[in-house]
């Protein structure tokens, strides 16, 4: 192997980061990706968020494409994948990076809405993003012979490579040690649980899908379905995550967003080399991996700036 396709292995491949607006690590993946040569999605809650983010990326803002959408709503959440599908038919990597922290008190303090809120708003975001995208993700279109043309089936149907959904959890679903945060704890433990589900559905939908081309391929047109294989991976942080700004002059046990963010674009450019739940405990850990992991892609960075 050589040349282009060396530096850039997400060259025409199309990924989509949900909460890539909103928050450091995702504006981070977001770069991460570009500079693997992916096309990559934003939905964002507003035009003014998606204008920052284009501002952000104005060097290669040809390849980002943003929609305003709330990935909070199940409507916002299929307008995301229709768009997905009217503009590039196919979809090949999702870097799901939602959430925000939450540190208001005991957890026996709390009202029954303020649980519910902060369990949507760790755990339920994610569900949305990931009824929306993961089986689109699959290749599954679900449909019977008559319902599309072949020749629309065909420019649907997808490639057999490694595909990757990639979510961000954190340690706190493990352990409570941090002051006033319980209910913090619960929703990303609850996001740990929906993780193991949809980590076990996505082997599932492969296989499913694989079987229902071999059916395909025989002569079974009933069946309609394709899919690739799809690596459900999730990245757990144990450690601080701040901008790159703050890393600069701030602790050595922070981690900047742009390192954790090539760190995704990494993970999505080579999936079949990374285990299914990579821990983050210690920007230590992070380097090593990065280290790890450079004979098969190329990185902006040298394995040293992931310790700054």
């Amino acid at each position: 192997m050589g040349g282009d396709d060396d530096r850039t292995p997400l060259k025409g491949k199309v990924a989509v980061v949900v909460g890539g607006a909103g928050n450091p690590v995702g504006r981070g993946a977001i770069a991460g990706l570009l500079h693997q040569g992916a096309e990559v999605i934003v939905p964002a809650k507003s035009e003014e968020k998606l204008q920052k983010l284009m501002k952000l990326n104005m060097a290669e803002s040809e390849r980002v494409h943003g929609i305003v959408a709330n990935i909070m709503h199940e409507d916002d959440a299929i307008k995301l994948r229709d768009f997905i599908h009217e503009k590039f038919g196919r979809l090949d990597h999702v870097v799901s990076a939602l959430g925000k922290h939450w540190q208001k008190g005991i957890t026996t303090d709390q009202s029954l809405e303020e649980f519910q809120q902060c369990f949507t708003n760790l755990c339920g975001k994610h569900f949305v993003a990931a009824k929306a995208l993961l089986p689109y993700l699959s290749g599954k279109k679900a449909v019977k012979e008559g319902d599309v043309s072949e020749k629309d089936f065909n420019a649907a149907a997808v490639e057999d490579s490694d595909r990757s959904y990639i979510l961000l959890t954190g340690k706190a679903g493990e352990v409570c040690t941090v002051p006033e945060t319980g209910l913090y704890s619960v929703g990303s433990a609850g996001l740990h649980g929906l993780a193991l589900a949809l980590r076990a559905e996505a082997h599932t939908l492969s296989d499913r899908g694989l079987e229902l081309k071999r059916q395909r391929e025989n002569g079974n047109k009933m069946g309609m379905e394709f899919t690739s294989r799809i690596r459900f991976l999730e990245v757990r942080v144990g450690v601080r995550v701040v901008s790159e700004e703050e890393v600069n002059r701030a602790i050595p046990s922070m981690v900047g967003e742009e390192a954790l963010g090539n760190v995704f674009a990494a993970m999505a450019a080579h999936p079949s080399h990374t285990a299914d739940i990579v821990r983050f405990d210690s920007r230590h850990d992070i380097a090593a991996f990065v280290k790890s992991i450079s004979a098969h892609v190329n990185l902006p960075f040298g394995h040293k700036h992931y310790l700054m």
